[in-house]
């Protein structure tokens, strides 16, 4: 079902450059504090890998990602989160916050072996080195520590270590080297489950100019693979320009439109603490407040003009709806 989907949304990205479609010109600049280039470092190698096992290149057995190519994703990502003038890039960064999904572990992988091995027992301990030279030698030039030691995994005597790694790596190439040694039983990298939010590269670039990312956002039964979505296309060029393209997909389930334009609401604060106060509406109204993902936490009728007692709810970015008679508004909240 999600190779389907996947299809689907390629698919629709073939028709955007068939079709006529108006592009919005954003903001020139891949320049960003630390702090932001490290919220996005992961998503950029976690596309690099991407990139490399899907286009088979040489890298696909580096137990180093990269740079050059890690970079060049890092780059248009911080574009994207630069183009502040594209009303677009508020869904997918301000709203949703969206980044690549982690299917698998960017900095562990686990090692199984017979635990009776001496060097398996001083894992257990917690010591290295353990005396066993070929592993020693991988721990010391990979810069590894022991994250977890697991004796419940014991079949026939095996048990499983844990290693983490002080950065990113292609841990399936890492694992390999383990794999190779002729005490461990079998390595392999760690993985998550399920499916959600991410961002991914469109399978026809080489045809065209710049990068492109597809920002994706799902819904439904998303750890059994998600049952809805829906995505917006960016195109970045060299000199960090960019275009979006379009959306596709299904609508968001909470999406509203404001029904009657003459009628002015205002909400404030914004962000927000523990009420917000709604001017405008002079009859009672009906409120929810909804998460990213369409979920409601909140919801009542009020006949005065605020939402109080919003203390309970978690700092973050939510959406609040209301609707009065015919009249139905959206708006982003964000609780501090």
């Amino acid at each position: 079902m999600i190779f389907n989907y996947t299809m689907k949304i390629n698919f629709l990205l073939v028709l955007a450059f068939t079709c006529c479609i108006q592009i919005v010109y954003g903001q020139i600049s891949c320049e960003a504090p630390d702090s932001i280039k490290e919220k996005y470092r992961d998503d950029a190698d976690r596309l690099a890998l991407e990139k490399i096992n899907r286009e088979n290149l040489t890298y696909k057995d580096s137990v180093f990602i990269p740079q050059v190519i890690s970079d060049t994703f890092l780059n248009a990502l911080i574009a994207v989160y630069n183009a502040i003038d594209i009303p677009e890039r508020d869904t997918v960064i301000s709203m949703f916050d969206i980044h690549v999904f982690p299917t698998m572990s960017l900095d562990q992988f686990l090692v199984a072996a017979d635990s009776n091995l001496l060097w398996m027992k001083n894992l257990h301990q917690g010591i290295i080195p353990t005396g066993y030279h070929p592993l020693d030698s991988l721990i010391e030039i990979y810069d590894l520590s022991i994250d977890e030691y697991d004796p419940e995994y014991n079949w026939f005597f095996y048990h499983v270590v844990y290693f983490k790694s002080s950065r990113n790596y292609n841990i399936p190439a890492l694992a390999d080297l383990f794999d190779a040694l002729p005490e461990v039983h079998f390595a392999e990298p760690t993985y998550g489950c399920c499916d959600g939010n991410t961002i991914h590269e469109p399978f026809f670039e080489d045809e065209l100019e710049g990068i492109g990312l597809v920002y994706f956002v799902g819904w439904g039964d998303c750890p059994a693979g998600c049952t809805g979505g829906r995505s917006w296309y960016f195109r970045i060029y060299d000199d960090c320009t960019v275009d979006f393209i379009q959306s596709f997909g299904q609508p968001l389930p909470y999406t509203r439109t404001e029904e009657n334009p003459k009628v002015s609401v205002k909400i404030w604060p914004n962000p927000f603490n523990d009420f917000i106060e709604v001017d405008g509406i002079q009859e009672s109204f009906q409120y929810s407040i909804l998460n990213s993902y369409g979920q409601q936490l909140i919801k009542g009728k009020f006949s005065g003009k605020g939402i109080m007692h919003l203390d309970i709810m978690n700092p973050g970015i939510y959406l609040l709806t209301i609707q009065s008679n015919h009249l139905h508004y959206t708006f982003k909240i964000i609780k501090v």
